[in-house]
């Protein structure tokens, strides 16, 4: 229709007693953390997999896993809840090369 229709521009505005919000709910589930201290870091990489969780260790030196030591330590502490897809960092021993 022509000439358009003129409103009230107070309803467009929000009303100060309208309820908060809703807070949105998480979608990726929450997975507890396995306690993967004491075993070889091969295994350890297999359990968090199969949790849904990535394992982060650093293999900078050309060593084979039968040559480290078992996980010393893990980020984040086992029996954490975290979100399905996160890392845990497992710390772990080399051997040392005798060089200077």
């Amino acid at each position: 229709m022509w000439p358009p229709r003129y409103f009230d521009s107070s309803t467009l505005l929000p009303l100060i007693n309208e309820p908060a919000p809703i807070p949105l709910k998480r979608t990726t589930p929450l997975v507890q953390v396995p306690g993967v201290v004491g075993i070889r870091p091969d295994y350890a990489g297999q359990i968090l997999t199969e949790k849904g969780l990535y394992c982060d260790y650093d293999f900078t030196e050309n060593y084979e896993l039968s040559m480290v030591s078992n996980v010393l330590s893990q980020e984040p502490e086992a029996y954490t809840e975290v979100p399905r897809g996160s890392v845990v960092r497992i710390y772990y021993e080399v051997p040392w090369s005798g060089g200077m």
